[in-house]
């Protein structure tokens, strides 16, 4: 008996120490994520914002070209 029990504590312990891994490494990829999604947000700020100059270029061009 005495052996089953320390078998159950056993796992049982094993198995709080695997969740706390787990815990730790959703916290740790969740940060990842809300960091990726950030600089994604920032990229398509970015590409917006070449568009919109690049707009303004094209349109600056054809203008000169009319002259």
């Amino acid at each position: 008996m005495k052996k089953v029990s320390m078998y159950l504590f056993s796992a049982f312990f094993l198995a709080i120490i695997s969740c706390r891994d787990t815990k730790k490494e959703q916290e740790a990829l969740e940060e990842d994520l809300n960091t990726i999604e950030a600089v994604e947000k920032e990229v398509d700020e970015t590409v917006e914002e070449v568009e919109k100059k690049a707009e303004e270029v094209e349109s600056a061009l054809k203008a000169l070209d009319s002259i």
